[in-house]
């Protein structure tokens, strides 16, 4: 225990979980860049690894500040970028576990007390007879790398499993003309409002809802 803890709280230890980080952190900036933010998330903000390191450096900061008795005035500059950094870290943590983020939308001279989660999530829901079974968790799909995402639930002794067989990335919707007369008649409906044109597609029987109205 004593050999994994001098291991752990090296200061080649640090350097090298610094490095690892300063890394992580470019190499996020650059996918988030190319590939957009839930990718970054997938590959690495979100990734198990990525927290794995955090807890490790986070470790290796206190262990630090123990050992190299930096609580004193002499070296009160190294204690407050050790802390600071902690301090970073665990508000990493509770922002994580704990926060979330969403948007809410006020108009001028209105309250509101819902908002839209920006959080993606993978729901299974299962139904039999009176018994309902529901399944859910964060959903962070990359298109960069390859995405693995299954859930499985259980309801009157039977196991459900819904498992993920291919993820395509920005996919648009279109409208191509049936010629064959097999199609559906579709009514494509401009909507302008403060955040600017949409273009709506409205299949018989099928309806648009919005924060404002309902068109079907």
């Amino acid at each position: 225990m004593k050999q994994t803890l001098s291991i752990l709280g090296s200061m080649k230890t640090m350097v090298i979980l610094m490095i690892i980080f300063a890394t992580a952190i470019g190499y996020a900036t650059f996918i988030e860049n190319d590939y957009g933010t839930i990718t970054a998330k997938a590959e690495v903000y979100s990734a198990r690894w990525f927290e794995i390191l955090l807890v490790f450096l986070t470790i290796n900061l206190i262990i630090n500040i123990y050992r190299y008795k930096m609580l004193t005035l002499k070296k009160a500059p190294v204690f407050i970028f050790h802390v600071a950094f902690i301090i970073i870290l665990i508000g990493a943590a509770i922002t994580r576990y704990v926060g979330y983020e969403g948007t809410m939308r006020i108009r001028e001279g209105h309250s509101a007390s819902t908002m839209l989660s920006a959080e993606t999530l993978f729901m299974v829901n299962a139904k039999f007879g009176d018994k309902n079974a529901s399944t859910k968790q964060s959903l962070y799909l990359s298109k960069k790398s390859k995405n693995s995402l299954s859930s499985s639930l259980n309801i009157e002794d039977k196991n459900i499993k819904v498992d993920m067989i291919e993820y395509i990335p920005d996919v648009m919707e279109s409208v191509v003309d049936a010629k064959d007369g097999s199609g559906y008649e579709i009514a494509e409906i401009m909507i302008t409002g403060s955040a600017g044109g949409e273009a709506v597609l409205l299949k018989r029987g099928s309806f648009f809802e919005s924060s404002d109205f309902v068109l079907d």
